[in-house]
């Protein structure tokens, strides 16, 4: 149960669809790179016990808490991640989250891959994007797909100038009315890639 002297530098799906009990005491994580799908729909982890360990050199996040049961309560303004290069569907598949804000979360300025932010999140209502916003991201594919319950998206201050990809962007939106949008979009190549 004790990771203080392994070599790991990967805890992939370790937890995916985890319904049983554990015991993170002890369980050094530091020099872990591989978050991916680590809590991935895990129904017994609560989000104390995910933030209980250490992301200090995590780089690939994607999926890391997606679908997790206790989604809703996972404080961002205790995780840390200041080596993060890819956090795409990171906090995506609950219902019942109606606010996500990455305002409170810390990243590095090297983020690389940021896709499907929101995705599955259908009771979202608020979001707040923090330093995102400012990072040249070349891909937002799906970025609030699935969020139901958005009636208006503002990401006119979104640095979208180096972004290429756009696909699926607003994709079962049901009940948007209202998108505000970056200057640095409004060229025909990139309003094509919104459909």
């Amino acid at each position: 149960n004790s990771l203080n002297d392994s070599p790991l530098e990967t805890l992939d799906n370790i937890f995916m669809f985890f319904d049983g009990t554990v015991d993170f005491t002890g369980w050094d994580t530091s020099k872990v790179k591989n978050f991916t799908s680590t809590f991935h729909c895990a129904e017994t982890i609560t989000a104390a016990q995910a933030l209980s360990i250490s992301y200090a050199s995590a780089e690939d996040l994607t999926g890391c808490f997606y679908g997790l049961y206790d989604l809703k309560n996972l404080d961002l303004t205790k995780l840390k991640l200041p080596k993060a290069k890819k956090i795409s569907s990171m906090f995506g598949g609950r219902s019942d989250v109606t606010s996500l804000y990455y305002s409170n979360l810390e990243l590095p300025d090297t983020l690389e891959e940021a896709e499907k932010l929101f995705i599955g999140l259908s009771g979202l209502t608020s979001f707040d994007l923090g330093k995102i916003k400012n990072m040249p991201l070349t891909s937002m594919k799906e970025w609030f797909n699935g969020c139901k319950a958005l009636t208006t998206i503002d990401i006119s201050d979104v640095d979208m100038s180096e972004t290429t990809t756009l696909q699926g962007i607003f994709k079962n939106c049901e009940n948007l009315e209202m998108v505000y949008l970056p200057d640095s979009l409004c060229y025909p190549n990139k309003i094509e890639s919104l459909k």
